[in-house]
């Protein structure tokens, strides 16, 4: 929250230096020897292959091999959990970082990624393309959203 009253900061786009800073100074890691950011991630430390869902709607209605791997979601129950995640998150520092999933100029997908924490920020600038803002989505592609 920004200390100046009860409004939560939104950090956009930070750097690595800037991030690992910040999780630093909000207790959410530590350094390394090397200079690596350490952090634990809590109890799931692993993916959760039970717990894939995909909004069946007209476009993926016949593209998805539906079944106990590709389990089909309500897209009205995903558009209120959506929101109560949005919610959420409204109330929370957030950090925003507008990343390219894919290099190519033809094919990548923009992408603005939302996290609670400094260092999950940090991860999804390793994951996907850092691009400056002068360069973010040129072709005007229609921006995906990810709530973390």
């Amino acid at each position: 929250m920004n200390e100046s009253s009860d409004q939560p900061t939104v950090y956009e786009n930070l750097n690595a230096e800037q991030a690992i800073e910040q999780a630093l100074a909000r207790g959410e890691g530590s350094l390394a020897e090397n200079g690596a950011l350490l952090v634990t991630t809590g109890a799931r430390t692993g993916r959760s292959p039970a717990d894939r869902f995909i909004v069946r709607e007209p476009s993926t209605e016949d593209a998805i091999d539906w079944g106990s791997v590709n389990r089909p979601f309500d897209a009205d129950q995903f558009d209120a959990l959506w929101d109560r995640v949005a919610d959420y998150a409204a109330q929370n520092d957030q950090f925003k970082s507008r990343l390219h999933v894919g290099a190519d100029n033809e094919h990548y997908l923009p992408v603005q990624v939302n996290c609670e924490t400094a260092w999950q920020s940090l991860f999804a600038r390793n994951m996907f393309v850092r691009v400056d803002d002068n360069e973010y989505n040129p072709k005007d592609k229609e921006e995906w959203s990810i709530l973390n």
